[in-house]
């Protein structure tokens, strides 16, 4: 009877990890369409499926292994949809207190999917993993692939359509100098040309949370309302810049050398920099605001 019982396969810890995998995918399913669907929301879930698909494409050369690069790469592809969408926000302003505030959801909610989607496809992640290893016509193909799915993305989220809002000169110049420096750089010297990328995306969204905060500060401070928008559009196209760079050198092999801690720490570096951001210009109200105003 023992010897039955470890052989039977519902005991094998691989098929244990998909079996949880599953629970907690129902679980996480049934708390967030119990609230309002706010994760699953259509400009949260469908951007976000669409991005994801760059790094999983490459499934069709290393397999199952690819599950580690879409792991890798939920985080930035949730900062990614929530800059998008914070941008449609920007574009299409509304007066209206509980519209505006509803409609802020949208600025969190892509990074808690995509932060819950990393922990729980760890679970699921193949102990020997393949790093892939990409020509440069396939790199070139990924990276085709990759500008389509930005497009349809922003077109699921925004109503302007036009590719405009996303682009911003300062942004990008910051994001070129900051890439320039990571080319030089002694401690990255080391590293790939993808892997200075990769790491050079962390920086970018670092630096652009922490200077969009102290020149909405200053803007605020000098009662230049006229330049509140340019200022927060430069902080969060930088972000959205950032991101994508981290994504798209996630998928074609630009964190193979990172540790597990290290993927970790990269991780935490994103999400505390577009939260500090993002509650820092687009905060909700507090429970005393909401406890006192009634």
């Amino acid at each position: 009877m023992l010897k039955l019982l470890r052989q039977s396969p519902v005991l094998d810890l691989k098929n244990l990890r998909i079996m949880v995998f599953f629970i907690a995918i129902g679980f996480v399913f049934w708390a967030d369409f119990s609230i309002g669907k706010v994760m699953f929301d259509e400009d949260s879930v469908y951007p976000f499926l669409c991005l994801i698909l760059v790094p999983f494409s490459v499934a069709v050369k290393i397999g199952l292994s690819a599950i580690a690069l879409v792991r890798r790469a939920c985080v930035s592809v949730g900062i990614i949809v929530c800059c998008m969408n914070s941008l449609a926000l920007l574009g299409d302003f509304t007066t209206d207190t509980e519209e505006y505030y509803f409609a802020t959801r949208l600025i969190y909610a892509p990074l808690a999917l995509g932060i819950l989607s990393s922990y729980l496809l760890s679970i699921i992640e193949p102990q020997n993993l393949k790093e892939p290893s990409f020509s440069m016509s396939e790199k070139v193909l990924i990276f085709a692939f990759f500008i389509s799915m930005i497009i349809v993305s922003w077109n699921l989220v925004s109503e302007a359509k036009s590719l405009t809002p996303l682009i911003n000169i300062p942004s990008i110049l910051m994001v070129f100098v900051i890439a320039l420096i990571f080319s030089v750089h002694k401690n990255v010297s080391h590293l790939s040309v993808i892997g200075k990328i990769n790491q050079a995306a962390m920086f970018t969204v670092i630096i652009a949370a922490v200077s969009g905060v102290a020149w909405y500060v200053y803007i605020i401070g000098i009662d230049d309302a006229q330049s509140i928008g340019p200022v927060i559009a430069t902080a969060l196209c930088a972000m959205l810049y950032g991101s994508l760079m981290s994504n798209f050198s996630i998928s074609i092999g630009g964190q193979r050398h990172l540790s597990e801690r290290d993927g970790m720490y990269y991780d935490w570096h994103l999400i505390e920099a577009y939260v500090f951001y993002g509650l820092i210009l687009f905060a909700p109200f507090s429970l005393g605001d909401i406890v006192f105003a009634s």
